[in-house]
């Protein structure tokens, strides 16, 4: 079962990252809903981190 997210719809994510023209990513959990990739997000946002930062 995947679950729909009722904050941020697919739709709107999508159109805004295919709008977008700079650098980017983009993870698609489809069974969190809003909730993301609660620890997934967290460790892959803090490899970001230290890749750009250091």
């Amino acid at each position: 079962m995947v679950l729909k997210d009722q904050t941020c719809q697919r739709c709107d994510v999508f159109a805004a990252y295919d709008h977008y023209a700079g650098p980017k990513e983009l993870d698609v959990y489809p069974y969190n809903a809003h909730e993301g990739g609660a620890a997934d997000a967290e460790i892959a946002s803090v490899l970001w981190l230290q890749e750009h930062w250091t």
